[in-house]
């Protein structure tokens, strides 16, 4: 996103163009007139509680996010160490940021292998042993690191594969070779050559608009001949199928209706059988192995609601590791050992903190997983003698970031998934009268945490509802925690939800309480309210539904339901069908679950996403009288993916309609009709809009949980050479 130059580069660039005498371009005709522009730049302005300097003086905040957003989203660390040096140097009266400075210039200094790093974390105890989560990291390091007979080898992270900007990566073949992924540009199944630097597709389904069908997980086979990967079929299930590394005609090996979602996990040590993950259409889970030559399957455990995330062989195909939630009402995991043949089960790892599975590391008796335990995640070993736990976890590799499973090669190189996208609530002034931005959007001001999603101003403007992310959420796409900042005082206070994850929020009209769109514990999808005064949390309807609005009393959410516009009463459960798409829209999308819907402050008017089987590939917005009747065409747009165009918000009087196009550009439409307008583009995947009930401002969600492939290398040398201390045990 572009934003335009602030006084200090304003300063910078005349007094370059003074020592070199170049000639100055931009409308200026001389370095004194560059330097009168500054002269007329006010000291600061201030937007309702969002304060932004623009006289060459940057919060020690702003110059934070400036170098987490260099450091991990552009991979910039020499630069991102730089701006972190001047936070120390010029924001020492702020011990807290300057604390969480200091660790990022630490972890910076260790990706560039120099020594700087132990100094640094090594000040942050020294300086800073009041600042409890960076000197819990930094004691974390140095009891890693600082032993009295160092390793010849030390743990190492770096990126293996980040050219795509975002991969979902399947399996890395056991040679390191060749990473299998899905492309979704189409769906296919896909293979990576990751020395020759080359992709090639697998199977040809076609285009989304040829076929709705896709590939999901992939795991490749030990000898690296064959690739298993999970297929959403056209009937609304998935199947699991087998297919060549070098192409050709897929084989399903498992197909059954009663099984909603197959995730294969791993092959077993002899490429005899796959591990897989069944789901099925009556909610509960199973891991189950499926013979690789006739799709026979026998299962190796059931639960109920609940499911593993991951679930690995050991080495000699004896046990499978699964992490688990072993309580109802708590989204933490802990570790599990089964043996393969069902005799003895035994628990491998149980601690109050977030863990799970990554692997079983190659050729030893160790187990890799990530946990949360120290405050950042890192990766924790656990040994394993004839089926059980021996000894206490030990940390291996402090701050990992932002991880998903993986797995190993032969040679014990762990293939995962990083997280390097950013996340963040833009703002803006807006001009009520014209609707337009007379600013580029920039981030909200506050804390600069990463994660921040779906941002929502409160009823009377006092405040701003947000989820924010966890690294140990599942995918990275949803949250688990509800921010609410006070914007006068800056002030944050966080709910934990009880929700695996939440994408959506909703204030109720009374300010005392949200809807949130997502995932509870039990797997179960749907709206639920939040109270702010306790975090109770209760359904309001389950089904694939995220999004919705609410009328101007409260009484009522509204939503669209499969090939209907619902009204459900929230005192009573009572529904009513306000209009029936499935006469106007396609098959491919009626509308769906998720479709953009937004409800007019007066509450006489839905604004609706719709694409008209009449009109595939033009979706339209269109205005829906709330008490029923017949819709009126506000913007028809060519070109664009109907699924992406869903994010919908009204002005505050009623005028505009706002909307997303192609998740990167921020439009609106007048609500009586004429042209569309852009009002900003270059963004990163637009999940929220929400405008300021005064009207004059706007917060807009956006970023990307983008991935790289990352490979951590020298495990096996590192955790059977050093020691360290034990971890507190539940």
């Amino acid at each position: 996103m572009k934003r335009p130059l602030d006084a200090a580069a304003i300063v910078a660039l005349a007094a370059c163009i003074a020592s070199s005498r170049l000639p100055v371009a931009s409308g200026f005709s001389s370095a004194e007139a560059l330097a009168k522009a500054v002269s007329r730049t006010p000291a600061s302005y201030v937007v309702s509680g969002f304060s932004r300097t623009t006289a060459g003086a940057q919060s020690g905040a702003d110059l934070f996010r400036q170098a987490l957003s260099k450091e991990r989203a552009e991979g910039q660390l020499a630069d991102a160490i730089r701006v972190y040096e001047r936070i120390a140097k010029e924001f020492a009266a702020d011990r807290p940021l300057v604390a969480k400075a200091l660790l990022q210039l630490a972890r910076c200094y260790e990706k560039l292998g120099r020594q700087d790093a132990r100094a640094t974390y090594e000040r942050i105890l020294r300086e800073y042993p009041d600042q409890s989560q960076p000197a819990a990291d930094a004691r974390a390091w140095l009891a890693v690191n600082d032993v009295p007979n160092p390793p010849r080898t030390v743990v190492t992270m770096r990126a293996a594969w980040a050219e795509r900007g975002n991969i979902d990566l399947g399996w890395m073949s056991r040679d390191g070779r060749i990473a299998s992924f899905t492309d979704w540009d189409t769906g296919d199944l896909a293979i990576r050559d990751l020395a020759a630097g080359t992709s090639r597709r697998l199977t040809a389904k076609g285009s989304w608009v040829d076929s709705p069908e896709h590939t999901e997980d992939s795991v490749i086979s030990p000898d690296g001949s064959r690739v298993a990967y999970s297929w959403a079929n056209r009937d609304g299930f998935y199947e699991l199928r087998l297919i060549s590394v070098k192409g050709g005609r897929p084989r399903v090996l498992y197909r059954n209706a009663e099984v909603a979602f197959v995730k294969p996990l791993e092959w077993s040590p002899d490429g005899a059988a796959l591990l897989a993950l069944f789901s099925r259409q009556d909610k509960t889970n199973q891991l189950v192995f499926v013979s690789a030559a006739d799709g026979s399957t026998r299962v190796l455990k059931s639960f109920d609601w609940r499911a593993p995330w991951n679930a690995v062989f050991s080495p000699d195909g004896r046990y499978v590791a699964y992490d688990f939630p072993p309580d109802e009402d708590a989204a933490e995991r802990d570790l599990f050992l089964i043996a393969a043949d069902g005799s003895r089960e035994t628990p491998l790892v149980a601690h109050r903190a977030q863990d799970f599975l990554l692997g079983w590391i190659p050729g030893s008796d160790r187990v890799l997983f990530a946990s949360d335990r120290s405050g950042a995640t890192g990766a924790w070993t656990i040994r394993v003698e004839n089926g059980r736990p021996r000894g206490d976890p030990e940390l291996v590799k402090p701050n990992i970031g932002y991880v998903l499973p993986g797995n190993f090669t032969r040679t014990g190189d762990y293939y995962y998934p990083v997280s390097t996208g950013r996340r963040d609530i833009d703002v803006a002034r807006r001009d009520p009268e014209s609707g337009r931005l007379p600013e580029a959007l920039a981030p909200m001001k506050g804390r600069p945490e990463d994660g921040k999603l779906a941002g929502a101003w409160s009823p009377d403007g006092a405040q701003i509802a947000y989820l924010q992310q966890s690294p140990l959420v599942k995918g990275g796409e949803g949250a688990n925690t509800l921010a609410i900042q006070t914007l006068d005082t800056g002030r944050v206070q966080t709910l934990p939800l009880k929700m695996s994850y939440a994408t959506r929020l909703r204030w109720l009209p009374d300010g005392r309480a949200l809807i949130v769109g997502g995932t509870d514990l039990k797997g179960r999808r749907g709206l639920f309210r939040v109270e702010l005064s306790t975090a109770a949390l209760s359904p309001i309807v389950y089904g694939s539904i995220t999004r919705c609005g609410i009328d101007p009393d409260g009484r009522r959410v509204i939503y669209v339901r499969g090939t209907s516009i619902v009204a459900r009463d929230l005192q009573t459960g009572d529904e009513r069908e306000i209009h029936r798409l499935s006469s106007q829209t396609g098959a491919g999308d009626p509308g769906g679950a998720n479709a953009g819907l937004a409800v007019s402050p007066d509450g006489r008017w839905l604004a609706v996403k719709v694409n008209r089987a009449s009109n595939v590939g033009r979706p339209s917005i269109e205005i829906i009288p709330a008490a029923g009747g017949e819709p009126r065409t506000l913007v028809t747009l060519a070109d664009v993916d109907a699924s992406t165009w869903r994010e919908m918000a009204w002005s505050p009087d009623g005028r505009f309609v706002l909307f997303t196009k192609g998740n990167s550009q921020l439009w609106q439409v007048p609500a009586a009709g004429g042209p569309a307008e852009k009002l900003a583009d270059n963004l990163l995947y637009i999940n929220s809009i929400s405008v300021h009930p005064n009207g004059r401002q706007i917060a807009v969600s956006e970023g990307s949980a983008k991935y790289e492939i990352w490979v951590m290398q020298n495990l096996l040398p590192a955790v059977t050479q050093r020691s360290s201390p034990s971890a507190a045990r539940r």
